[in-house]
């Protein structure tokens, strides 16, 4: 599933479509409830197993294989969606194109201004069932396959000499957006590339760059006398 193929693409919509061929009638609106991606479903129809291909799919001749114009189906409509979002030369495809992570702000993902510079997102390789997995689901209004779940934090840990230890953010150390650590790991993160993890505090405090000082306010908890519907609490300093 590299990032600049087009099969990886191809693959993923021919696989959403065979199943939206072969599942959407029969089930109704239970087909709502069916993942994009079930490669167990899949194999056990192309393997005939249990007599699924039979149940699922069109009787087919004994030279063709199982589900052929299912088959056949679900790739012709793959590839006109996929040209209906990506244009007509499947050269110019590029899975990273497509399948997108997206790390989204808790409150400003959802403001169209704000939304650009508080939520990174990034092309990158991996799908389903690769090593660097990258769970995904279909968005069906832009044709984009949606990371939702993989590898963030990544950690490689030397237990013998731990300052040979190897770490990598998915953004950056600071959640701050004005700062220049916000999102500066995201292309060490997308190339699989790490950082070393220093544990000595004499190393730490040579290579800080910027320090923080929280000092807390003191805060007392008063109860007054509690009212009918329950108990209050009031904050003072």
């Amino acid at each position: 599933m590299a990032t600049e193929a087009s099969q990886p693409l191809i693959f993923a919509e021919w696989l959403r479509q065979l199943l939206i061929e072969i599942c959407e009638k029969p089930l109704g609106s239970a087909y709502d409830w069916l993942d994009d991606y079930n490669p167990a479903f899949i194999y056990n129809l192309f393997t005939q197993q249990n007599g699924s291909t039979a149940r699922w799919c069109k009787a087919s001749t004994s030279q063709q294989r199982p589900c052929h114009e299912e088959i056949k189906h679900a790739l012709q409509s793959a590839l006109a969606n996929l040209q209906a979002h990506y244009g007509d030369n499947p050269a110019d495809w590029y899975w990273q194109e497509a399948h997108i992570t997206a790390f989204k702000h808790p409150l400003f993902n959802a403001i169209p201004l704000l939304n650009r510079w508080f939520t990174p997102q990034v092309g990158r390789e991996g799908g389903m069932d690769t090593i660097n997995v990258s769970g995904y689901r279909y968005d069906t209004d832009t044709g984009r396959y949606l990371s939702q779940s993989g590898s963030a934090f990544r950690a490689i840990y030397d237990l013998a000499k731990p300052d040979n230890s190897l770490y990598i953010l998915p953004t950056g150390q600071s959640g701050q957006i004005w700062s220049s650590h916000y999102q500066d790991m995201l292309n060490l993160w997308t190339s699989g590339n790490y950082l070393p993890m220093h544990t000595q505090r004499e190393t730490i405090e040579q290579e800080t760059v910027q320090r923080t000082r929280l000092s807390p306010t003191r805060l007392t908890l008063t109860t007054p006398a509690p009212p009918i519907s329950g108990q209050v609490y009031a904050l003072g300093k």
